[in-house]
């Protein structure tokens, strides 16, 4: 604990355990060993699980092959029922019992793979309701 006041990170390498990732790197220097030691364990671990969750979700899959056809790459607003329509020629050819039935569905699960886009250089969230549609903008993260 005396360790913990001189742990300091940039702004730019403070990941969201921001807490948790400073007392694992005052005990990493209390144990003899480098305090970068544990933070890039802490980033491998990190990026592993978000290639596990990308994996595990075929909209995820299609949704980044799907933005990154063309080298598009561009930011996109668009309704809902227009981005599952987009999205769903991407889909994977297995795995079709986990993908959505319906845009409330493919809403739910952007929803829930979006930490994980967005770690992946993808900002993919919902713009609210225009008129009688719900609107979505997936862009580059900058």
């Amino acid at each position: 604990l005396s360790i913990l006041p001189s742990i300091k990170l940039p702004a730019e390498d403070r990941p969201r355990l921001l807490e948790f990732v400073r007392l694992g790197m005052a005990l990493a220097e209390a144990m003899d060993e480098s305090s970068e030691t544990f933070l890039d364990q802490f980033n491998a671990a990190r990026q592993e699980a978000l290639s596990r969750t990308i994996e595990a979700s075929p909209v995820a899959l299609a949704l980044i092959e799907w933005f990154q056809q063309d080298e598009r790459n561009i930011k996109v607003e668009m309704s809902l029922k227009n981005l599952f329509q987009a999205v769903e020629k991407k889909k994977p050819s297995n795995n079709t019992e986990s993908w959505p039935r319906s845009p409330k569905g493919f809403a739910d699960t952007l929803r829930r793979v979006a930490p994980a886009l967005r770690q992946m250089g993808i900002v993919c969230r919902s713009l609210g309701k225009r008129g009688s549609y719900v609107y979505w903008e997936v862009a580059p993260r900058i």
